[in-house]
């Protein structure tokens, strides 16, 4: 039986903030790896996927990936593409998604999974011209251990105190179901989805709001 934890405000912001640090200030760790469940649904839809840009041999969602030292700037990327990219740099990863379907025309597709950032330059700029998901609720990313103790020991240290190992276990299990500190969401770079013009007030997109989580996307399988 599992047994639901409610957790305050203040946990939240906390076990989020000591796990995501680079999604909101281009510090820390930048390290968010993509929900299993997400990315099989992401893939049954979209793909299946080829390529992996940013990715490590134990997060890796394809076969083909390419690590920090290929560094998946610099690669070709082809097929379809699935990325869940470094937030710290997430400018210049959607601009080379963008471009390696629209400019470079060497991948037939590429989906990210991205911060909501709506109000920054890159979102009006390059995200608006593919097709956007806004994601309802807040993820769950996977974490290296070594992430979550380092989080775990943070969420005490703020607090001037030291846990005895039930105490440190119980935190831990915690944060590691603890949502991201901010919204997410999927775009999807296709040469068959129209691009978007700018407005008066702003640029339109073509967006779906969408209840993806565990449960939902298990129940079409």
């Amino acid at each position: 039986m599992t047994t639901k934890v409610e957790l305050s405000q203040e946990d939240k912001g906390i076990a989020g903030s000591a796990l995501m640090t680079s999604a909101k200030t281009g510090s820390g760790s930048d390290c968010h790896g993509t929900p299993q469940w997400l990315y099989d649904f992401l893939d049954r839809e979209f793909g299946p996927f080829d390529l992996d840009p940013c990715a490590d041999e134990f997060n890796s969602k394809c076969s083909r990936f390419f690590t920090q030292a290929d560094d998946g700037l610099k690669q070709t990327w082809t097929g379809k593409v699935f990325a869940n990219p470094p937030y710290s740099a997430l400018k210049a990863w959607v601009t080379k998604a963008h471009e390696s379907v629209f400019i470079d025309q060497s991948a037939a597709r590429v989906v990210m999974l991205i911060p909501a950032r709506t109000d920054t330059g890159v979102w009006h700029s390059v995200v608006t011209k593919g097709l956007v998901f806004l994601l309802k609720g807040r993820l769950v990313f996977a974490q290296p251990e070594d992430t979550l103790r380092t989080a775990t020991a943070k969420w005490f240290a703020k607090r001037k105190r030291l846990p005895t190992p039930e105490e440190s276990n119980k935190r831990y299990e915690i944060i590691k179901r603890t949502g991201a500190p901010f919204p997410s969401a999927v775009v999807v770079f296709d040469r068959n989805i129209a691009q978007q013009t700018q407005s008066a007030i702003g640029t339109t997109m073509s967006v779906v709001a969408v209840n993806w989580n565990a449960k939902n996307t298990l129940e079409q399988i």
